[in-house]
């Protein structure tokens, strides 16, 4: 009996979390590291720290940011990287509302349609165009045509769903990507395949497009959308 209750107390007193002021030594320890150490980091290993960091929402300064930023062919010549890594880094800037450098937005816009075309998912899709939106950064137009392609894509295949067409649609309308001819009939025919999935704030996130461009739903749209 005597040995159980050891175990218990080891175990509770183990399970204690730091106080807000040890964890903040700690990151602060760990951002010091990074910085001293940044040229030791390859490209894969710079894109976890910063999502950790994003995940977080900790703050690292503009210094390092900047200095993680400096070299976009660190990242974009790596033959490891993934659409899904850059997807990831682009999330974790929009969560500390960091905008990167105009050379890095120039790689990313030449870098990313081939790879959303050959590798990305619905959701990583989701994840770049959220990023995009929040920090306002428009889109080159094979970007922008590259990615409607894939969503339309993976909406007809049954392997995407509401949150990755209002996210884009909604990235559209916020950086003033006014949608016409074949471009805006083929996100209307995947809004009127997905509308049925949307929950509230996908639903008033496309409303919300459609007035801030100017744009009027599909006749086909509205009765779907009336019928939910």
């Amino acid at each position: 009996a005597s040995s159980a209750g050891k175990t218990k107390k080891k175990s509770s007193e183990s399970s204690v979390k730091p106080d807000e002021s040890e964890l903040r030594s700690w990151i602060d320890m760990c951002l010091l590291n990074f910085e001293l150490n940044y040229e030791n980091f390859d490209a894969i290993a710079l894109l976890n720290s910063i999502f950790a960091l994003g995940k977080l929402k900790i703050w690292p300064g503009d210094l390092l940011l900047s200095r993680w930023f400096s070299a976009p062919q660190k990242y974009f010549e790596c033959d490891s990287l993934r659409f899904a890594d850059l997807a990831r880094l682009m999330h974790a800037c929009s969560q500390l509302f960091f905008v990167p450098s105009q050379e890095f937005v120039v790689r990313l816009n030449d870098w990313a349609p081939r790879r959303i075309k050959s590798e990305a998912s619905c959701v990583e899709i989701t994840m770049l165009w959220g990023a995009l939106g929040r920090l306002r950064i428009k889109p080159q137009a094979p970007l922008l045509s590259a990615s409607l392609m894939k969503l339309r894509t993976l909406v007809k295949e049954g392997n995407c769903d509401g949150q990755a067409v209002s996210t884009f649609f909604w990235a559209m309308a916020r950086m003033g990507i006014k949608p016409e001819g074949s471009f805006l009939t083929a996100l209307s025919e995947m809004l009127e395949i997905v509308v049925s999935q949307m929950n509230s704030l996908e639903l008033s996130n496309i409303m919300w497009s459609y007035a801030a461009l100017g744009v009027y739903p599909s006749q086909l749209l509205l009765k779907r959308w009336g019928s939910r």
